[in-house]
């Protein structure tokens, strides 16, 4: 991963400067992301990193029979209240989350957002871990998982019911190869054991 520092620059032209690193020809399939002030670059994900993902997505599509649910694999930008651009691996919403969103970073705020979902790849773990982790839990976003590849688990967090805004230690912490419980309104188990 590489960071970019900006300035204190007015939000606009931090935006633009996040476009245009995104639009780079020569930087093709990286991404960018915004986090306090500093544009991080992350290289293209490995097979191994996409599989999960699909597994995953796949795992919500077969649960949700009645099409409640939407996702979002890796393309989706969310901007948070505190002016962090992120792209996580995969969003689970409502089904009517986001319906008139324009932009390439679209607003956290009164949204539906259920689950944010970070693999982990050497590159960025230390990011999922820490500062996204924060980030989530600052924009109110209630659970987010981490599938660390590296350590082959995967850690449920979850925000308390205090209301406070800060994931917690993992309320689930399933070794690759057990099932992994969703909580209501997903209310299914995935299947790990695919994850390698």
């Amino acid at each position: 991963m590489s960071a970019l520092p900006v300035d204190d620059s007015p939000l606009d032209d931090v935006w633009a400067a996040l476009a245009h690193v995104e639009h780079d020809p020569a930087l093709a399939g990286f991404r960018a992301e915004l986090l306090d002030g500093v544009i991080f670059l992350s290289p293209p994900p490995v097979p191994d990193h996409e599989r999960i993902i699909t597994r995953l997505a796949t795992e919500i599509v077969r649960h949700d029979a009645k099409g409640e649910f939407t996702f979002w694999a890796g393309g989706s930008g969310l901007l948070t209240e505190s002016g962090s651009g992120v792209r996580p691996d995969l969003i689970i919403t409502d089904t009517d989350a986001f319906s008139g969103a324009r932009g390439e970073y679209n607003p956290v705020a009164g949204e539906p957002i259920h689950l944010v979902v970070e693999v982990t790849s050497t590159s960025t773990r230390d990011q999922d871990y820490r500062r996204k982790r924060q980030i989530y839990a600052e924009a109110g976003i209630p659970y987010y998982l981490i599938v660390d590849r590296q350590q082959r688990v995967c850690l449920l967090h979850r925000l308390p019911d205090d209301g406070s805004r800060a994931h917690g230690e993992p309320v689930a912490r399933v070794p690759f190869g057990k099932p992994l419980p969703l909580p209501e309104p997903l209310s299914f188990d995935v299947d790990t054991s695919t994850f390698g």
